[in-house]
């Protein structure tokens, strides 16, 4: 998509204009920000390894672990804005919906049943009928992202084209409160507990105001340019964001284990945190961006496989993990390298095989056409 041709002489904006796409015409901050989320995806997973580490000090990789939590909601975002931006005059048909469903039903089946042969070999689902029926309906462990966007952009045909920002405000309150309500509402064992608190994660509209959040996006970023801060605004609510998720642990909660694992990513005050990141990537990817130089080709690389790295990461990750089984847990020192190095090498090593499983006919696995 070429970038909209400025109507103003002001160097300054059209400088600013420019730097919103790569040359191949993507989004510079959008292709940015899904790199954050994939490397923080990988942060997560292996933080579970250091913060389990009875020799090392746990705390700094359950912090780690709880700010990179904007990982899974940011995919969100970057899906409801590049679609309205894709589709700014037009409306897509049903077609759309299957093609992009394809693209995340597909992987799903073929990956979750590898997935599943790989946790059941490695001792992480117990053998036991209740286990692998609780992995299975928490939608095949990580690949339950896979199962959320489908219903996403299923809604995005119908969604409003207009009064974005309020809709995305009205979106945000109902995903909050039915996150609070999953944490400190009543429990039983009826089924709607077990739908809507037990699996709500699976389910849209709690996931909701995030998508709204991207879809406004574009409205969004036009305001704060008119009116400037875009910048300090973004600064502003992605550092209180990060202070509120920190701070806020929901120990309180009578559902306090909801706040965790694939709860984490929809607590009620992460999209202050998820919102603010969006900002300062998509309103100012100049000033995100700026002097990059070779690490845009990178950037490029890594966007461009994240669905595949996405996918692949956990059993590269368990692979390199005991592969540097003697660098994780000796001390502090040690730790940071073999943190480091487990994070790096299976970043890389995702990024490869994501490439080489892409310049096959197998590509559709991955959600691509082959390369």
């Amino acid at each position: 998509m070429k970038p909209r041709a400025v109507q103003t002489p002001n160097r300054v904006e059209s400088v600013e204009q420019s730097s919103l796409t790569t040359p191949a015409g993507r989004h510079a901050g959008a292709d940015l920000l899904r790199v954050l989320a994939t490397i923080a995806v990988i942060t997560i997973h292996a933080c579970v390894w250091f913060a389990s580490a009875s020799t090392l000090d746990s705390a700094p990789y359950r912090v780690l672990a709880t700010l990179s939590d904007f990982s899974v909601p940011a995919f969100v975002v970057l899906a409801g804005f590049l679609l309205a931006r894709r589709y700014r005059d037009t409306t897509p048909g049903l077609s759309f919906v299957w093609r992009r469903a394809r693209r995340t039903i597909v992987p799903w089946l073929i990956w979750a049943p590898i997935l599943f042969g790989f946790t059941l070999s490695t001792g992480q689902v117990a053998s036991g009928s209740s286990s692998v029926w609780e992995w299975w309906a928490s939608g095949a462990g990580h690949l339950y992202f896979l199962l959320i966007i489908p219903q996403l952009y299923a809604l995005f045909p119908i969604w409003p084209r207009r009064h974005r920002l309020p809709i995305a405000c009205a979106a945000l309150v109902v995903q909050a409160c039915l996150s609070i309500v999953r944490l400190y509402g009543p429990t039983t064992s009826s089924w709607f507990d077990v739908v809507t608190i037990w699996y709500g994660f699976l389910l849209f509209p709690y996931w909701i105001g995030y998508f709204a959040i991207g879809i406004a996006m574009e409205e969004l970023i036009a305001g704060l340019r008119q009116h400037g801060g875009a910048f300090w605004l973004g600064l502003f609510l992605t550092l209180g964001g990060g202070w509120l998720v920190l701070t806020m642990t929901y120990q309180g909660a009578p559902n306090a284990a909801y706040a965790h694992g694939t709860g984490a990513f929809i607590t009620p005050l992460l999209p202050i945190l998820v919102t603010g990141l969006a900002i300062l990537l998509l309103a100012c990817p100049g000033a995100m961006t700026r002097g990059w130089g070779a690490l845009r080709r990178w950037v490029g690389v890594v966007s461009r496989y994240s669905l595949g790295i996405y996918i692949v990461h956990p059993i590269i990750l368990y692979a390199v993990a005991m592969w540097l089984n003697h660098l994780l847990f000796v001390n502090v020192v040690d730790g940071l390298i073999g943190f480091v190095s487990l994070v790096g090498i299976t970043l890389a090593l995702s990024i490869a095989l994501s490439a080489l499983i892409a310049r096959t006919p197998l590509a559709f696995a991955l959600g691509t056409e082959q390369r």
